[in-house]
C-alpha cells in the first residue's frame, strides 16, 4: 500500500522536466521492498554509497526536497515492516496439525484456556485477538494462508469450539463478518 505511493512520489518528484514516465508502471515494488539485499543496494545508490543499476539511476534523488521525501518514505516502510508478525512460524507444519485431531484439540484447548499450551500455541494465542480484530493485518501472506487452513479445519471438525473461540476473542461480534470474509477468501 505505502510502497506504491512512495514510488509514485519518487517518480513525480525525481524529474522536474517530466511529471510522468510510464516505463515503470509495472515495476514490482513489492519484490524490491521484500528483498533486503536489493533494497539495501537501492538505498546505497540513492545515498551515493554504492553503484547504481540503470533503474536505480533513474530513481536517484537529485535535490534536497527529494531526499526529505525519501527519508520519510524509508520511515514509513520501516514502521510498516515493524508492524508485521515475526516470520518465526511461517514454516509451521499446519498439515500435520489439522490431520492429527488430538493435536488440533490440544491447540484449541490452549486457545480456550482449557489446556496446556506449547510454546508455539502460547505465541499463537497471544496474537489471536489482534489477528481477529485487524483481519490478520500484521500477517505475512504465508501466515494468512496457514491461519485460513487451520481455522477452516477447526470450523469443519470442531464447530462448537470454533464458536467458543469467536466468543472469547470477539465477544461483541464486531469483527466477525470481516474475519469470516477473510477466512473464506482464497
Amino acid at each position: 500500500m505505502y510502497t506504491r505511493l512512495i514510488f509514485v512520489i519518487l517518480f513525480i518528484c525525481g524529474d522536474s522536466q517530466k511529471l510522468y514516465d510510464s516505463r515503470y508502471d509495472y515495476y514490482d515494488t513489492d519484490h524490491l521492498i521484500e528483498n533486503p539485499r536489493l533494497l539495501k543496494k537501492y538505498i546505497n545508490c540513492f545515498l551515493n554509497e554504492g553503484p547504481c543499476t540503470p533503474i536505480g539511476k533513474d530513481f536517484k534523488i537529485k535535490d534536497i526536497m527529494m531526499r526529505a521525501v525519501f527519508v520519510l518514505a524509508c520511515l514509513v516502510l520501516t514502521v510498516s515492516a515493524v508492524e508485521k508478525y515475526s516470520s518465526k512460524y511461517d514454516n509451521f507444519d499446519v498439515d500435520t496439525l489439522i490431520s492429527n485431531d488430538r493435536l488440533l484439540k490440544s491447540y484449541i484447548n490452549c486457545f480456550l484456556d482449557k489446556g496446556r499450551c506449547t510454546s508455539e500455541g502460547a505465541d499463537f494465542k497471544k496474537h489471536l485477538p489482534e489477528a481477529i480484530e485487524t483481519t490478520c493485518g500484521k500477517c505475512s501472506e504465508k501466515q494468512k494462508s496457514n491461519i485460513k487452513t487451520v481455522i477452516k479445519a477447526i470450523q469443519q471438525k470442531h464447530p462448537k469450539q470454533w464458536d467458543e473461540l469467536v466468543k472469547k476473542n470477539d465477544p461483541t461480534g464486531k469483527h466477525r463478518d470481516n474475519f469470516d470474509k477473510f477466512i473464506q477468501g482464497s
